[in-house]
């Protein structure tokens, strides 16, 4: 009796052929995704990219895979370092897919990477990441400030101590009323000019007050000058004002 070879049996032995035809080594592998412990942006990382055009991801196969957000400078020859799956900064650069499994293609191979110590679940992506983005930008500008405040600010032996001279800026204290009080010593000093100016009245008061600056020490304010020195010295020389009262 002479034996068949059916359409089932060929496909069948054609794919267990297939099987054992090694992938080639240039083909798409080594793929991997880290979630950064600094700042919690997935970073994808893969060789074997041969058509870089086409090298994309998604969260799952059921979902149509689309390009890194960096795709433009984390591909270096067949190498894919450091892919973004959303702008950096971005709430969609530091959530990982539901699954937990980042799914890559580069038209031609396919290769999945799971993100270690991601827990699988829902994600909720931050509608309101404009909002986000505007307080983080906030945030960095306070920082600058502070950082720039902290430049000049020190504490040199429990006194507070403001220095400008490094940067070459003023020190501006404004106010419709300003009252520099001490209960011994308010000094005003400079090694050119010390100058006190107010638009309406300026009370300097402390047990001495003494205006010292190495050239020529002015307090001015406007019209007409009102000067008390009967307890102290009043050094310097004090000109025009609506009101200065200076208190020993």
């Amino acid at each position: 009796m002479r034996s068949r070879t059916g359409p089932a049996l060929v496909f069948a032995l054609a794919g267990v052929l297939l099987t054992l035809v090694p992938a080639p080594a240039d083909a798409l592998r080594a793929c991997k995704a880290v979630a950064s412990d600094k700042d919690g942006v997935v970073r994808v990382y893969a060789k074997g990219v041969l058509d870089r055009a086409d090298f994309e991801w998604a969260p799952d196969l059921d979902t149509l895979f689309e390009p890194f957000a960096n795709a433009g400078t984390c591909l270096k020859g067949e190498r894919a370092r450091g892919c973004l799956l959303g702008a950096e900064g971005t709430p969609e650069s530091t959530t990982p897919p539901e699954g937990c499994v980042i799914y890559m293609t580069d038209g031609i191979g396919r290769c999945a990477a799971r993100i270690p110590g991601c827990t699988p679940g829902v994600r909720t992506v931050d509608e309101m990441s404009d909002e986000v983005v505007a307080l983080r930008e906030e945030v960095d500008l306070l920082r600058s400030q502070l950082d720039a405040i902290l430049s000049v600010v020190r504490v040199d032996d429990g006194d507070l101590v403001i220095d400008t001279r490094t940067g070459g800026g003023d020190v501006r204290i404004e106010g419709v009323n300003v009252t520099v009080d001490a209960s011994a010593t308010a000094e005003l000093s400079g090694t050119a000019q010390a100058t006190l100016r107010s638009s309406a009245s300026t009370a300097v008061e402390g047990s001495l007050v003494s205006l010292a600056g190495g050239g020529r020490p002015v307090a001015r304010l406007g019209e007409t000058v009102s000067v008390d020195c009967s307890g102290g010295p009043c050094g310097g020389t004090v000109v025009g004002g609506s009101a200065v009262v200076l208190v020993p």
